[in-house]
């Protein structure tokens, strides 16, 4: 979806456009980061290292990853909004800056970690520090499109609730500059002051131009919004066409299957029941040799107790290794202190030896 060029006047901050008939608004947006030089991926393309500076359409939606090595990555889902600017003009597009700080990962370091357990810390502590649950609608997904559905409905909202709060407060001025008009008019035993009820006229005449100016780059932008919005409907009812298609084709495909499938056992009925005649005449070489079979269940079942054993001390191992993790991680961010520290490793220690 392609956004008219009367959208222009109201993102006058955006740096260029294409050419086309139809353009696409562009905009560049500086990324940094707290520590610097961390790989920025948008939609999972390397772009740069921070600070850096990124270029986005406004028709899309966009998947913004900041990571380096030793800190939790950060994942942002990045699409057009309805701002406004420094001048209280309203826009629909990015922000022109984005700044992340990185937490720092509890790593293989730690002097209290042994050195053959170093890689196993470090993937638990990974786990407990990183955000690894961090879950970003796919660009283009259905679920993205449905977002930008709900947030550009209000964003209108929103655009009309300005426009109505900036009407009433030009109303309010346009009328008191009126009465200021006729107070000035209507001076008793003075001379009208010509001069003055002039320019309180021009500045009326400014007034009504400015609101006119101001209700026409509204109605741009919500004009804007509502193709945005027709567009990520079509495509939401494209991909439900395309899926019934698919689901229809998945069926005929089953129906198939289920054809084959009853063919080949109509086919190996025959066999099978050789195969039980055959079988019956087993039993009895089988019957001599359960004896010696049960002898080999009794060994099977130790060993698998014995592993069973095993893997239980295995995740005694694991779940000691994961909390320790957590304590470590809360203690460095100071959410306890070191007394605390040792208390509770003490605790776990004691938890799970028993």
């Amino acid at each position: 979806m392609r956004f008219p060029i009367s959208l222009l006047a109201v993102t006058a901050f955006l740096v260029g456009c294409s050419t086309d008939e139809d353009p696409v608004i562009t905009q560049v947006i500086n990324v940094m980061s707290m520590p610097n030089s961390a790989i920025v991926k948008l939609n999972g393309a390397a772009v740069g290292r921070t600070p850096t500076t990124i270029t986005v359409e406004s028709n899309s939606d966009y998947q913004l990853e900041v990571g380096k090595g030793g800190f939790a990555p950060s994942l942002t889902e990045l699409k057009p909004s309805l701002k406004t600017d420094s001048k209280g003009n309203m826009f629909y597009g990015f922000p022109e800056k984005i700044s992340v700080t990185l937490d720092r990962l509890p790593g293989s370091d730690d002097e209290k970690v042994p050195e053959e357990d170093h890689k196993t810390f470090g993937e638990l502590a990974r786990k407990a520090a990183a955000t690894t649950d961090q879950k970003v609608a796919e660009p283009g997904s259905a679920e993205s499109r449905h977002n930008s559905i709900t947030d550009i409905k209000e964003d209108v909202t929103d655009a009309q609730k300005k426009l109505a709060e900036r009407d009433a407060a030009s109303a309010a001025k346009i009328e008191g500059l009126k009465k200021s008009i006729a107070e000035a008019k209507a001076a008793d035993g003075a001379t009208v002051d010509n001069s003055k009820i002039a320019a309180l006229e021009a500045q009326i005449d400014a007034q009504e131009k400015a609101v006119a100016a101001d209700r026409q780059s509204t109605a741009n932008l919500l004009k804007a919004l509502a193709s945005r919005t027709d567009e990520l409907i079509r495509l939401e009812k494209d991909g439900v066409t395309t899926a019934k298609a698919e689901a229809t084709k998945d069926i005929e495909g089953q129906k198939a299957i289920v054809a084959r499938e009853a063919e080949e056992r109509a086919a190996n009925a025959k066999a099978e029941a050789d195969k039980q005649l055959a079988s019956v005449q087993r039993v009895m070489e089988e019957q001599k040799t359960l004896a010696a079979k049960a002898d080999e269940q009794r060994i099977v079942a130790e060993q698998q107790r014995a592993a069973a054993e095993l893997e239980a001390k295995k995740r005694v191992y694991s779940e000691f290794n994961s909390r320790y993790a957590l304590l470590e991680s809360r203690r460095r961010n100071k959410v306890i202190t070191e007394e605390e520290f040792k208390d509770q490793l003490s605790a776990l220690r004691k938890e799970l030896t028993k």
